[in-house]
C-alpha cells in the first residue's frame, strides 16, 4: 500500500574528521616567494655607494596560490648588514595588494631589533593570491666599508595543517605590528634573492692622511756596518688615516738600487686585511730594476707591508745605496668599479708604462732614503768577509 512520505530518521548532524571548520590548504611548492630590491635614493643609477647615501629597500611577499590555500601569521624578517642603518619613521607596509582594502601602514620603528639588527614586521594570514611589501630606507655608514653590503630577507608562518585550531576571524599580530626576529635555526616559507647596493666606497683622504715609510735591516749582523755578502730586509709600509677614508687599488713601487739583488721566493705583502700573500718573482724586472706589487683598498686605520730580502754585491762598494718607495692610489671620488682590479700581492706592471698610468692617481713617497746599518750616501758598504755569492737572486 502506498504509505506516503516518510520523515527521515532524527539523527544528529555528521561532521568530518578533525571538526566542523575546513581548513585551507597549505601553500604549494613555491607559491609563497619573497622578492628584494634596493635603489639609491641620493644618487639614482650611480655606480657606487657613498658614506651617507640613503637607500631605499623594498621586499613584496606573495602567495601565488590558489584563493584556498594559506600561509597563518605571515612574517617578513631582514636581518641587514653592518653599515647599513635604518632611518627612522621609514618603515611602511602595502597591501593586501589589489584587495578592496588595500593600504598603506605605518610599521613601528620598534620593528627594527637592535641586537640582532634585524626587521621583523607582521603581514597576518596570507592567502592566495596576496600579496605584501614592506619598504624603507636606510643611511650607509662607515661599518659598511670592506663588508658584504648584500643581504636577503625571509618569510615565515604557520601551513594550516600545523595549526588546524586557527581562527581567521580572530588571528595573531595584525599586519604592520613589529613581530619577533625568527631563530636562525626556524626554516623559512621563502627567501630572497641578495639585494645588493653598488660597491660602497670611502671618502677621499685629507692632505697627508696617506704616508709610506721605508725601512732596510741588515739580517747578516748586528755590528752596525753592512759588507759585500750580506743580506738586507727591507720592508715597506704604506698607511691610511682619517676615519672612513680611503684609497683604491693602490700600488708600491720601488726601484731598486744597484748593488742590492732581490732574492728569489722572499716578497712577501701583508695586505690590509692582515692576510700574508707570497709574491711572485715577477714583481721585480732587473731590466729596469723596478719591484711593483698590488695592495689593493686601503681604508682609514689599515695598513699594507711588503717585504723583500736583497743580497749586498760588489756593485755596492763606494756606491749610494739607499733609495726611496712610492705608493701610488685612485681617490675614491675618481675610482672606476668597471676597471681592472689586481689582486693583494699580484705583480704589477701597468699596460702603456708607468708615465701614461700615473695620470690621475695620486702618489706618496717614503722620506727619507733608506739604508742598510753603515751606508750613507756617500758609499759605507765595506767589502765582504767570505759571505755568500749572487746565488738565488732574482734574474
Amino acid at each position: 500500500a502506498d504509505v506516503g512520505p516518510v520523515a527521515p530518521p532524527d539523527t544528529p548532524p555528521a561532521a568530518p574528521p578533525g571538526g566542523s571548520a575546513v581548513a585551507p590548504a597549505d601553500p604549494g611548492e613555491g607559491d609563497v616567494s619573497l622578492a628584494k630590491s634596493v635603489e639609491n635614493l641620493s644618487a639614482p643609477g650611480g655606480r657606487v655607494t657613498h658614506l651617507g647615501d640613503r637607500l631605499r629597500y623594498t621586499v613584496t611577499l606573495r602567495n601565488d596560490g590558489p584563493a584556498d590555500n594559506a600561509l597563518w601569521d605571515a612574517v617578513i624578517s631582514d636581518p641587514l648588514p653592518a653599515g647599513i642603518e635604518p632611518v627612522p619613521g621609514t618603515l611602511t607596509l602595502t597591501g593586501p595588494l589589489g584587495a578592496a582594502g588595500e593600504k598603506v601602514v605605518a610599521v613601528p620603528d620598534d620593528a627594527y631589533d637592535r641586537v640582532t639588527r634585524t626587521i621583523a614586521v607582521a603581514c597576518g594570514d596570507l592567502w592566495g593570491g596576496q600579496a605584501w611589501v614592506l619598504a624603507f630606507e636606510c643611511t650607509v655608514t662607515e661599518d659598511a666599508l670592506g663588508g658584504d653590503a648584500a643581504n636577503v630577507a625571509f618569510a615565515h608562518g604557520t601551513p594550516p595543517s600545523e595549526d588546524p585550531g586557527h581562527d581567521p576571524s580572530d588571528p595573531g599580530a595584525k599586519p604592520g605590528e613589529p613581530a619577533e626576529p625568527p631563530s636562525p635555526d626556524d626554516d623559512p616559507a621563502a627567501k630572497s634573492d641578495p639585494a645588493t647596493p653598488p660597491a660602497v666606497i670611502p671618502d677621499d683622504p685629507a692632505e697627508g692622511d696617506v704616508a709610506i715609510e721605508k725601512t732596510a735591516e741588515n739580517t747578516s749582523r748586528d755590528d752596525g756596518t753592512t759588507r759585500v755578502g750580506d743580506v738586507v730586509r727591507y720592508e715597506v709600509a704604506l698607511r691610511v688615516d682619517g676615519p672612513g677614508t680611503g684609497w683604491m687599488d693602490a700600488v708600491i713601487r720601488d726601484e731598486v738600487p744597484r748593488g742590492l739583488e732581490p732574492l728569489s721566493g722572499s716578497i712577501r705583502l701583508t695586505t690590509p686585511g692582515g692576510a700574508e700573500v707570497a709574491v711572485d718573482d715577477g714583481a721585480y724586472d732587473p731590466a729596469t730594476r723596478v719591484l711593483a706589487v698590488a695592495v689593493g683598498h686601503l681604508r682609514g686605520g689599515q695598513e699594507a707591508r711588503l717585504s723583500f730580502y736583497a743580497l749586498v754585491t760588489a756593485d755596492a762598494l763606494g756606491a749610494d745605496v739607499g733609495n726611496v718607495a712610492e705608493a701610488l692610489g685612485t681617490p675614491p671620488s675618481a675610482w672606476d668599479p668597471g676597471a681592472e682590479h689586481p689582486d693583494p700581492g699580484a705583480p704589477f706592471s701597468p699596460p702603456g708604462g708607468w708615465d701614461a698610468w700615473e695620470g690621475g692617481r695620486d702618489k706618496v713617497e717614503s722620506a727619507p732614503a733608506a739604508y742598510p746599518p753603515g751606508a750613507t750616501a756617500q758609499g759605507g758598504v765595506l767589502p765582504g768577509d767570505g759571505g755568500a755569492g749572487d746565488s738565488g737572486t732574482i734574474r
